[in-house]
């Protein structure tokens, strides 16, 4: 089987509301990826979405985050 690997970063909606920001850093300075396993229905799209998504339930934050948390 092979992996197929798509980077939609770009096509994913932000929390444009979220009270949280990131930090940038050159891509020269990443030394190590993390490989996030999703179960729930298997889109990156749908744990976007509930990062996003404010809910007091949400886990990162109950205003949402400003995109998703899981990078590859």
């Amino acid at each position: 089987m092979d992996i197929i690997i798509k980077n939609i970063i770009n096509n994913l909606p932000y929390n444009k509301d979220s009270k949280i920001k990131w930090n940038k850093r050159a891509t020269s300075k990443i030394n190590k990826i993390v490989v996030h396993q999703e179960l729930a229905d298997g889109t990156l799209e749908s744990v976007n979405n509930y990062h996003i998504t404010p809910a007091a339930d949400n886990h990162i934050s109950k205003n949402g985050a400003p995109h998703i948390c899981y990078h590859f």
